[in-house]
């Protein structure tokens, strides 16, 4: 009798075992962070964010706190009721074609309005941002009066670029950001990318020198051998006599430092895999930074 009540048992688990394993689990709640911010700043930043004056409408869409402030109509999500959120019914065109946003732009995708709506029906709750951001500085630029500076970028990847420039006593003197959506055949330096590019000429109350601070986010996955590239004037390694330092960017470790002008290729081989800067400065004191990474996957 022992024996049998023990048998039932064991097969009474194991079946409600297989009844609870059957049962689908609940659906996991849109990321803000990971799904949602970065369809923001590939579309909507350069009118709502990019810099500080671009808030058109007086909505910024920069971060979660900047949208649950809202914009000049009032509030802009209302959580748990895409419906009824003027974001929602921006985006997704229920306010009629002529005010679909991006205004002037392709619209975003079915997936795109959908994870949208599917985050602000979940509550529209803010996440820890946990993904990657790749920065480059170059710690002093000359700006010259007359003539305007070209920073430049070429980025192989889907991801939002944004330029600050800084005084020596940390104050922001400049910022502007943009979208870079696709991916394009080499150019003259041989790396795959879009060109972004900022011509600027020297502010009234602006020093001399200041610093530039390059920063990469919500960057897809790079094809491989994929090379990320900026500098003050036109990307390039000084020629002659330079100083070259290599930063590891996890933990901003300096793992190298040298005189002459090594290429690229070299380094890519001589590292393990992961992302890198390589700063240069040459005998006039000009300073260049080039992101980039060794190996060819993640």
């Amino acid at each position: 009798m022992r024996h049998a009540l023990r048998r039932i048992s064991i097969e009474l688990l194991a079946f409600f075992a297989c009844v609870f394993a059957s049962v689908p689990s609940a659906a996991q709640a849109v990321s803000f962070s990971r799904e949602v911010a970065p369809i923001l700043a590939l579309n909507c930043h350069a009118c709502h964010g990019a810099n500080p004056e671009s808030v058109a409408g007086g909505l910024s869409t920069r971060t979660w706190r900047d949208l649950k402030k809202g914009s000049n109509l009032g509030r802009v999500i209302v959580p748990g009721n895409p419906s009824r959120s003027p974001l929602y019914q921006f985006v997704s065109g229920a306010r009629g074609e002529a005010t679909q946003m991006p205004l002037g732009g392709p619209p975003l995708t079915l997936e795109q309005t959908e994870t949208i709506r599917k985050w602000i029906l979940d509550g529209a709750a803010e996440d820890a941002d946990t993904s990657p951001i790749y920065r480059i500085g170059l710690p002093s630029v000359r700006l010259e009066r007359p003539t305007p500076v070209r920073f430049a970028a070429r980025i192989p990847v889907t991801a939002y670029v944004e330029l600050e420039l800084v005084d020596s006593r940390g104050r922001s003197l400049y910022r502007e950001g943009g979208a870079v959506k696709k991916a394009r055949e080499p150019a003259g330096i041989g790396v795959i990318g879009e060109w972004i590019v900022w011509n600027l000429r020297r502010g009234s109350d602006w020093p001399e020198h200041l610093r530039a601070l390059l920063t990469v986010r919500y960057a897809a996955p790079e094809p491989e051998n994929a090379v990320l590239v900026v500098g003050a004037g036109e990307p390039q390694f000084y020629e002659g006599e330079s100083e070259i330092q290599i930063v590891a960017m996890s933990g901003n470790r300096t793992v190298a430092k040298l005189r002459g002008t090594p290429s690229l290729d070299h380094w890519k081989r001589e590292l393990t895999p992961g992302w890198y800067t390589m700063h240069s400065k040459d005998n006039r004191g000009n300073e260049g930074a080039v992101l980039f990474r060794a190996g060819t996957s993640r």
